[in-house]
């Protein structure tokens, strides 16, 4: 019975290459748009450490190859609207 639902699972495109679930997949949500968003959300964390807020601009410069200025701020506003980040100074982000 489980082999059945992995099977139908796999034919759906619902897992991974590792036969897990992917949540991109599922949802239906872009998946460079979802890797975006966690590089942004580490490179936050990396950067708010100390206390500090993460920058725009220093978030800008660091993910400039990966991505350009438009998928930065809508990868943030997702961020954002989802209550994973928040602003508390234009500009400046920080993990809740």
């Amino acid at each position: 019975m489980l082999s059945l639902l992995l099977y139908s699972y796999e034919k759906q495109g619902l897992l991974d290459d590792r036969g897990l679930f992917s949540y991109e997949r599922i949802e239906h949500v872009d998946q460079s748009a979802a890797k975006n968003t966690s590089k942004i959300r580490k490179l936050i964390t990396e950067l708010s450490s100390g206390g500090d807020l993460a920058s725009f601009d220093i978030m800008r410069d660091k993910l400039s190859v990966d991505m350009s200025e438009e998928e930065l701020e809508k990868s943030i506003q997702t961020l954002i609207n989802s209550g994973i980040i928040y602003e508390p100074r234009r500009a400046y982000y920080k993990l809740i």
